[in-house]
């Protein structure tokens, strides 16, 4: 994995924040796309697909709200090759493996359902931090009992969580990582879904027990409707981003 960083804004989110300019990175501008929030047009998806094949070389990508969350599938898809056997994990506080109501539209609610069911080479989808109602509605239980998907909810103690974390680190596949910054609680920061409870230090913490140097890592979770403060909301969001990659070594 190169540590050459992506910043893809979609919502113009990135250009009020800070942490990304003092390390190598490309800033793509995606603002003006149509098709692209929540769910993916195929028009949309085939564009946004030429802009990750064109930067594959970059290895972490910060690619806007949850509502963009769906470009992991895409990234994963171009730049994983597909004589690889790896595992996914997912930080989130939602499992995006819900199948969306518009039919078979690629959507960030969905995305890492769509992995399980079509991506040969993933070996298990591990979910850390996901609301429990969530994973018992949205999660299908076969998954979970042929072990294709693996979760540490939100409920769950300290112990439960490291021993999530000491599995994965005993598997002999890859890493690709995927957190979605709603799995922190609101008191850390604000994001376009419901948030979850976790703490930063927590989730810092939890980055810097990865045992390996992963695939590829993507960071989304930006605000887009600014409440209470606008200048508190993003810098709030830049102090977050930079300490996801100071717990993953990526930052000076």
């Amino acid at each position: 994995m190169d540590n050459l960083v992506a910043v893809m804004d979609f919502s113009g989110a990135y250009g009020k924040e800070s942490f990304y300019r003092r390390i190598p990175h490309l800033r793509i501008d995606c603002t003006g796309m149509e098709g692209v929030k929540g769910y993916c047009s195929a028009e949309s998806e085939k564009r946004l697909r030429g802009i990750v094949r064109e930067h594959g070389k970059c290895g972490v990508h910060f690619i806007d709200s949850g509502s963009y969350h769906y470009l992991s599938k895409l990234w994963i898809e171009e730049t994983v090759p597909g004589n690889i056997r790896y595992n996914l994990l997912l930080i989130d506080h939602h499992p995006d493996t819900k199948k969306p109501e518009l039919g078979n539209i690629l959507s960030c609610g969905s995305w890492a359902g769509d992995l399980v069911m079509s991506s040969g080479n993933l070996g298990t989808l591990y979910i850390l931090g996901v609301d429990d109602g969530y994973a018992e509605d949205e999660i299908p239980k076969d998954w979970v009992k042929s072990g294709k998907v693996r979760i540490c909810p939100e409920s769950s103690g300290n112990d439960a969580v490291l021993r999530f974390m000491d599995e994965i680190n005993s598997t002999s596949l890859p890493l690709y990582l995927s957190v979605d910054k709603d799995v922190l609680s609101s008191n850390e920061i604000i994001t376009d879904w419901d948030n979850g409870s976790m703490r930063l230090e927590s989730l810092t913490a939890l980055l810097s027990s990865i045992g390996r140097k992963p695939l590829g890592i993507d960071v989304c979770g930006e605000c887009t409707h600014v409440y209470p403060s606008e200048r508190d909301c993003f810098n709030a969001h830049s102090r977050v981003n930079e300490s996801i990659l100071k717990a993953l070594k990526l930052y000076p």
